[in-house]
C-alpha cells in the first residue's frame, strides 16, 4: 500500500487501496458516536509526509454495493436469492420453490451493503418500490450486519406477497435508532434497482 498509514483517534485504519488521489480504508471498529455524529482526528502518514485533519462518525451510514464499476448512483443492487442452497441473482420472484420438500416458500433475498456494523435485525428496514405504479414496501430484516470482509455486510430478509410483479423497483436500506433517527442508504431516485417478476 505504498508506504501509507492512516489513523482514526489513534486507531488503525484498514486500508483496502491507495491511489494518486484517493485512499479506500474501513473506519476502525467500535468508535462510539452521537446522532448527529461525532468529529475525530485523522492522520495519515506517506512514508513520513504526515497529513492531519478530522474525520465525523455517525453511529451508521448503510449503502448498498451495486455492480457498477464506479460507486455512484443508480445500478443493480448486489442481492441475491438465498432460499436454497445455490444463489441466484436478478430476477427474483417473491416464493421459490425450496429444493427439500418441493414446497413455495417466501424467497430470501441477501443484499450486500456497507455502513451497518454493529446492527440487529430489529433496526434494519428494506424499503422496496416508489416507482409507479408500486408504493413503497417496508420490511423488516431478519437478520443484523452480517460481516462478510472488512467493510462489507449482509442482510436477509424475505419477499412480501404485496410485491409480486412489481418489476424495476429502487431498493433502500434504512437503519433506525433508539432514539428514532433514522440513517438511509440513499434517496429514492439515486437508489440501486431491483427487478421482481
Amino acid at each position: 500500500l505504498s508506504g501509507v498509514t492512516m489513523t482514526i483517534n489513534g486507531v488503525a485504519c484498514g486500508l483496502k487501496s491507495v491511489s494518486r488521489h484517493q485512499i479506500i480504508f474501513v473506519v476502525p471498529p467500535f468508535l462510539s458516536s452521537v446522532a448527529a455524529g461525532t468529529p475525530y482526528p485523522v492522520v495519515i502518514n506517506n512514508q513520513g509526509t504526515v497529513f492531519r485533519g478530522s474525520l465525523t462518525i455517525v453511529p451508521a451510514r448503510p449503502d448498498i454495493f451495486t455492480d457498477l464499476l464506479v460507486p455512484g448512483p443508480g445500478g443493480r443492487a448486489q442481492a441475491f436469492n438465498v432460499t436454497n442452497r445455490v444463489h441466484t441473482t436478478e430476477p427474483f420472484t417473491v416464493r421459490t420453490i425450496r429444493v427439500r420438500g418441493g414446497t413455495r416458500v417466501p424467497s430470501v433475498i441477501r443484499l450486500r451493503l456497507t455502513g451497518v456494523a454493529n446492527t440487529s435485525a430489529g433496526v434494519i428496514t428494506v424499503r422496496i418500490g416508489g416507482a409507479p405504479p408500486v408504493p413503497i414496501v417496508p420490511i423488516s430484516a431478519f437478520t443484523g450486519g452480517v460481516l462478510v470482509e472488512p467493510g462489507v455486510y449482509t442482510i436477509d430478509f424475505q419477499l412480501p406477497d404485496s410485491l409480486n410483479r412489481a418489476g424495476d423497483q429502487p431498493i433502500v436500506v434504512e437503519v433506525r435508532l433508539p432514539d428514532g433517527t433514522i440513517f438511509s442508504s440513499r434517496l429514492q431516485d439515486t437508489a440501486p434497482r431491483i427487478f421482481i417478476l
